[in-house]
C-alpha cells in the first residue's frame, strides 16, 4: 500500500500519464473537513516554496464543503509565505497562481461569491517578468476584499483589477502608482468603493471603469497619469465624488463609448487635455465641480455626446 489517506500523508508522482504538471502530489485529507485539509496543506508546505514553482492546482478527489475550500486558500497563503524583511538571503516563493478544483462547483460557489478578506498595510508589487502575458498586482474576481493602507504598484498591466458583478471590494487609504495601464481597473460589472487613496503616475489612467462596472470613488487624489485621471468607457458608470483630479497628461476625466459616470463635488485642475472630455457617444452628469487651469479649456463635449 503506497498511499494513506490519513491527514498529512503524501505520495509524489513524477511525469504521471495524462498530467501536464511535472510533479503530482497525492495528499491525504482524512474526512476532508477544514481541520484535516489544513493539516494536509501544512504537511506539503515546502512544495509551494520550491524554486521554479510558479503555478499550482489543488484538486479535491471527493465531496467538498465551503469551509474546506476556505482552508485551502488559507493553507496555501501560509505555505508560500517566506519572511524576507531582515533575511536578505531568504528566497521568496515564486508561486503566482493557484487554481482550486472541486467536483461540484455549485456546492461551494456561494462561498466564493460571499467570501471576505482583509489586506492591511502591505507593500505589493508585481512585474512583467513573472508572466509574459502580463499580471495584475491585486486581482479581485469574487467576494468582498478590504484593501487598506497598502502601497501597490506594477510594471505590468494594472496595480488593482476588479472583475465581476459579485465582486465588491473596498480600497481605502492606499498609495497606488506607476502601473503600465490603469492604477485601478474596474470591469465586467464590478462594483466597489475606492476612498481616501492617492493614485499617481499610471499609464492609461489613474482609474478605468469599463463594461458595466459601477464603483464609487470618493475623496481620492488622482494625479500625474500619463493618460487621463479617470477613464470611463464601454458602458462603465460609477460615482466620482469629492476627488482631486489634477495634472494628468490627457483629460482629468475622459468619457467614451457609452460611458456614463456621475461626477460631483470634485476639483478638476491643471490637466493638459481638458478638464472633462466626452467623445464617441460618451454620457454623464457633472455637477458642483471646481475647474481651473485645464488646457486648452475645461470642457470638450463631442457632438454625439450628452453630458449635463
Amino acid at each position: 500500500k503506497d498511499f494513506e489517506t490519513k491527514p498529512g500523508k503524501s505520495l509524489a508522482l513524477y511525469q504521471a500519464p495524462g498530467i501536464a504538471a511535472r510533479r503530482l502530489l497525492l495528499v491525504g485529507a482524512g474526512s476532508g473537513d477544514a481541520r484535516a485539509v489544513r493539516q494536509a496543506l501544512a504537511a506539503i508546505a515546502p512544495a509551494f516554496r520550491t524554486a521554479g514553482a510558479k503555478r499550482a492546482v489543488v484538486c479535491f478527489a471527493g465531496g467538498v464543503t465551503a469551509p474546506a475550500v476556505s482552508a485551502v486558500v488559507q493553507g496555501v497563503a501560509q505555505a508560500r509565505y517566506v519572511y524576507t524583511l531582515t533575511k536578505p538571503k531568504a528566497e521568496a516563493s515564486e508561486l503566482t497562481r493557484v487554481v482550486i478544483g472541486v467536483p461540484e462547483p455549485k456546492a461551494v460557489a456561494q462561498a466564493f461569491e460571499t467570501s471576505q478578506a482583509v489586506v492591511h498595510g502591505l507593500t505589493l508589487r508585481s512585474s512583467s517578468s513573472f508572466d509574459n502575458r502580463g499580471v495584475y498586482t491585486v486581482y479581485c474576481a469574487q467576494g468582498r476584499l478590504l484593501i487598506e493602507y497598502c502601497d501597490i504598484a506594477t510594471d505590468s498591466l494594472s496595480a488593482v483589477a476588479v472583475n465581476g458583478a459579485s465582486t465588491v471590494p473596498t480600497i481605502r487609504g492606499c498609495n497606488i502608482h506607476d502601473s503600465t495601464q490603469a492604477g485601478i481597473f474596474f470591469y465586467g460589472g464590478a462594483q466597489g468603493i475606492v476612498e481616501n487613496c492617492e493614485i499617481a503616475g499610471d499609464g492609461l489612467a489613474g482609474i478605468q471603469i469599463k463594461s458595466g462596472a459601477n464603483p464609487t470613488v470618493r475623496q481620492c487624489k488622482i494625479r500625474q497619469s500619463k493618460g487621463s485621471g479617470i477613464f470611463v468607457n464601454e458602458g462603465g458608470a460609477g460615482i466620482i465624488e469629492s476627488c482631486d483630479i489634477s495634472q494628468n497628461a490627457l483629460a482629468g476625466i475622459s468619457i467614451a463609448t457609452a460611458g456614463n459616470p456621475t461626477v460631483r463635488g470634485c476639483t478638476i485642475a491643471k490637466n493638459r487635455r481638458y478638464g472633462v472630455r466626452a467623445y464617441e457617444a460618451g454620457r454623464g452628469t457633472v455637477k458642483d465641480c471646481a475647474f481651473s487651469g485645464n488646457q486648452p479649456e475645461d470642457w470638450f463635449i463631442g457632438e454625439d455626446c450628452e453630458v449635463t
